[in-house]
């Protein structure tokens, strides 16, 4: 893949919608939407990236 077409490939990718990984009040760790987190008063963990993730690590990794 050229570098052009990662870019390309990332940019779709960031326009998709946000998944964050929270944490539930009852202790579980979830992947969903700023408006469930804040709704469900789960805790913000960290951004869910995992399409990003595989497509860097498959064409970046070793």
């Amino acid at each position: 893949m050229t570098v052009k077409e990662l870019e390309e490939q990332i940019q779709q990718l960031r326009t998709g919608p946000l998944l964050l990984i929270c944490r539930t009040p009852a202790g579980k760790e979830q992947a969903m939407s700023v408006r469930e987190c804040m709704e469900t008063g789960s805790r913000f963990l960290h951004v869910a990236v995992d399409e990003l993730d595989k497509l860097l690590e498959q064409e970046l990794g070793e």
